[in-house]
């Protein structure tokens, strides 16, 4: 069972159903992308487990009505490379 809010740049799922580097968290977005980097150790005590739930960001998001992924896609970063602006 993973987190609602771990993704990919582009808003995407995860590639992997596991900890990894290019996975970023959208819960907590900074003011100019929809999403932030979570480090592989957190993503493994709370993305990738039962314990998504009792994620600081997790909490946060949920209590700002901050939606998942799904509906951030196509913001963030391109497979290019290149950064665009979250509308």
């Amino acid at each position: 069972m993973a987190c609602p809010y771990i993704g990919t740049f582009s808003g995407a799922r995860p590639a992997r159903k596991q900890p990894d580097i290019n996975n970023v968290c959208h819960a907590r977005p900074n003011p100019q992308w929809s999403y932030a980097p979570v480090d592989t150790e957190a993503q493994a005590h709370y993305c990738f487990s039962r314990s998504y739930g009792r994620c600081p960001r997790y909490e946060t998001a949920k209590s700002q009505n901050v939606s998942p992924p799904a509906a951030a896609a196509g913001k963030g970063f391109s497979l290019f490379g290149l950064f665009r602006r979250s509308a």
